[in-house]
């Protein structure tokens, strides 16, 4: 009973820079807040990523969480791929210290990350023009 009030009194709140550009560190800041006068002896939190994102650095952690206390995480996540990524849902679980009961756990909503191509200016591509050539011949017979 425990354990089931108190994880219904955990809110977890995701920050980051939701776009970026191909190639770029993403800093994940977590806040894990516990609202109630109930202390989480441990509490599991594991952060899900997609294949293209995930990588050594992925977030998993265990903590403890006292009555009205919180904790700050961060963690990096590299821009590899262009596209439209979730970030999460975050995974939270807990259970008693003796073990005696099943682990609870709860989730909270993905947010979304969205990587844009690499940027190349005009002037390191080499396309022909046969625009300008057509204009110096019209321009020859005026």
């Amino acid at each position: 009973m425990w354990c089931y009030r108190a994880l219904g009194q955990v809110e977890a709140k995701r920050r980051f820079n939701t776009h970026v550009f191909l190639g770029e560190k993403v800093r994940i800041d977590l806040r894990v807040q516990n609202k109630g006068w109930l202390p989480l002896l441990w509490l599991e939190l594991r952060d899900t990523l997609p294949v293209a994102l995930a990588g050594p650095h992925s977030f998993k952690m265990v903590t403890n969480l006292g009555a009205r206390a919180y904790s700050n995480f961060e963690y990096f996540v590299e821009a590899r791929k262009r596209g439209y990524y979730p970030i999460g849902p975050l995974s939270i679980s807990t259970g008693d210290i003796f073990g005696v009961s099943e682990s609870l756990s709860a989730e909270s909503q993905a947010e979304h990350l969205v990587i844009y191509p690499k940027i190349i200016p005009f002037t390191s591509i080499q396309i022909p023009s046969f625009h300008l050539k057509d204009f110096t011949i019209f321009s020859a017979f005026v």
